[in-house]
């Protein structure tokens, strides 16, 4: 059974940072295999991870070159958070932009939805079929109409169904 990808996603950052035991990584990376949504999720994260180094190590540059004393009652704070809460935000953007960009249109049908009207298609062509054989048979008429009426009702989509809209009319 294929885990949830929420349960995935909470481990991608320790994934991408090599922070998980090896079990841990091979069960990520074989849920990575089968899932694009989530491959697509570690890609911006690991690219918000490695702009998010830059920019720390920039800053630590910054940081060496300047030798000076900060001034009395003001306190030097770590930025590191502003970069990490600016990663966490990439990252979420990435997210949803693909999300957003690899979601078929609502007008489009899906691969279930084409395979299902081709099976009832078919499935209406058969039974089609089986009641032009019986109505040669006079006795077996009211048995040829139920099954007319059937195809038009189950079926009412299909171009089996307006053939036997004429049969029933």
């Amino acid at each position: 059974m294929k885990e949830s990808c929420d349960n995935f996603a909470e481990m991608l950052v320790d994934y991408a940072d090599g922070g998980l035991s090896p079990e841990q990584s091979t069960k990520v990376a074989d849920h990575l295999s089968e899932c694009e949504d989530c491959r697509a999720l570690l890609n911006g994260l690991q690219k918000s991870l490695e702009l998010a180094q830059v920019i720390w190590e920039d800053n630590l540059s910054q940081t060496t070159e300047t030798i000076g004393i900060p001034a009395p009652g003001r306190i030097r704070r770590r930025s590191w958070p502003r970069y990490a809460a600016a990663a966490i935000l990439i990252v979420s953007a990435i997210s949803i932009t693909s999300r957003i960009i690899n979601k078929p249109a609502k007008d489009e049908p899906t691969f279930a939805e084409i395979e299902r009207k081709i099976t009832e298609a078919g499935n209406a062509a058969r039974l089609l079929a089986a009641a032009d054989l019986l109505g040669a048979y006079s006795e077996a008429e009211t048995i040829v109409k139920q099954q007319y009426r059937r195809i038009v009702e189950t079926y009412p989509d299909t171009s089996a169904a307006s053939k036997a809209k004429l049969q029933v009319e």
